[in-house]
């Protein structure tokens, strides 16, 4: 004997105590979706390092004026605690300097799972970095990843 799924659908619905189970599974699914699957797809520091350099760059292109750089980060109310460096001495640094002057900026944090059961905080980092005119010359995006 056949049964199609239309049958099946009338079926539950036609039982009460189905019907509420099917519309509670429905309204769990829907919530999911909403508190965790469109946030993940919609925070820009999820995104790869590349592709986040190439949003900053497309705000910011090669040979913006540093003036204009800070315009567009105080502009930004995510973005915090920036750092502007015009001279090298006593700055400690990871990465190699480039140009004459740069801005640091702490991009913001996100949370993820590493292995499915430890919770990370991954944060993200943008640096600027000029010329002496004060020139953009190259924009840098790094994440660092702690538990937390």
């Amino acid at each position: 004997m056949k049964t199609s799924w239309k049958s099946v659908w009338r079926s539950c619905m036609m039982n009460k105590d189905v019907a509420i189970s099917v519309v509670c599974l429905f309204a769990l699914v829907l919530a999911l979706v909403l508190v965790v699957v469109i946030p993940l797809r919609t925070n820009h520091l999820r995104w790869s390092q590349e592709k986040i350099r190439n949003y900053v760059l497309e705000l910011t292109p090669l040979g913006t004026s540093m003036e204009d750089v800070i315009t567009v980060i105080e502009g930004n109310k995510k973005w915090k605690e920036h750092r502007i460096i015009h001279e090298w001495e006593n700055v400690s640094i990871s990465s190699p300097i480039i140009g004459e002057k740069a801005i640091f900026v702490n991009a913001g944090t996100y949370r993820s799972f590493y292995l499915y059961f430890f919770l990370v905080n991954t944060s993200v980092g943008i640096s600027w970095w000029f010329d002496a005119d004060g020139k953009l010359i190259e924009v840098r995006v790094s994440k660092g990843s702690h538990f937390g």
